[in-house]
């Protein structure tokens, strides 16, 4: 459907309406500005105006996929616990006007990328260990590895709850953050299991000093995202995810 058609529809805006909204770039299609009579599919395109998402004419929202830089010191969670904040808290997240959950969980000390969504059945399938989706962390440790514990790692050789780790491994530099230093790592796993980059470094003596996940399953967190923002996925980026429910 035509997308000036879709917000008159909708009851938003008269077509004419859409069109000079348009002309302003006050509307976008996944995070892109919308052009006249652009083709809208209403249950995969994230439409907004004025940065506010839109809703299906019978009510319930399109198919919603973010980006959300989660900021350090939050729960993953509706549930507040011991007096820490969620990311449901985020002033960003409050003024959504319906449910999102997340892709997977980050812990209270991570950082970075987490996929937000409405669409249940991509959840389960990223969510699921059988996906094998790739899970790419930066991560900041108070000492050095050596050459065989990065050679243990990247040869599945570390060895948590009696099964292998399936990771690759390489340091990198990065800027020093105030005073905090070590030694950075780019780390990429492809399961879920709890806490997996914490308990792999803990296992070699390493603290985590930071973590942040920078990619999941292939989308990246937009560089210029600011800690507690969110921005809707590209058209090809919702695609690349959708590849793992076939």
């Amino acid at each position: 459907m035509r997308i000036q058609k879709w917000l008159s529809e909708l009851g938003v805006l008269s077509r004419r309406q859409a069109e000079a909204y348009i002309k302003e770039n006050r509307i976008q299609v996944n995070g892109v500005p919308a052009t006249i009579g652009m083709l809208v599919n209403s249950d995969d395109d994230q439409i907004t105006i004025d940065g506010k998402l839109q809703r299906k004419a019978e009510g319930k929202p399109s198919k919603v996929y973010l980006a959300f830089n989660k900021p350090d010191f939050t729960l993953v969670s509706r549930t507040p616990q011991n007096g820490m904040e969620t990311i449901y808290d985020v002033s960003s997240l409050r003024k959504i006007p319906f449910r999102l959950n997340a892709v997977g969980r980050l812990d209270y000390r991570t950082e970075g990328l987490l996929l937000l969504t409405n669409d249940g059945e991509l959840i389960h399938k990223l969510s699921h260990p059988s996906s094998g989706a790739s899970r790419v962390y930066h991560v900041l440790v108070s000492k050095k590895l050596t050459k065989e514990e990065l050679d243990l790692l990247n040869s599945q050789g570390l060895i948590l709850d009696g099964r292998p780790v399936r990771c690759e491994v390489s340091s990198f530099c990065r800027a020093r953050l105030g005073k905090t230093v070590g030694s950075w790592y780019e780390v990429t796993v492809f399961e879920g299991r709890n806490r997996l980059i914490r308990r792999m470094f803990e296992k070699l003596e390493r603290r985590v000093v930071r973590l942040v996940r920078i990619s999941y399953a292939g989308v990246n967190l937009p560089q210029e995202l600011k800690p507690g923002a969110y921005e809707a996925l590209s058209s090809e980026e919702v695609a690349r995810l959708k590849r793992y429910m076939q």
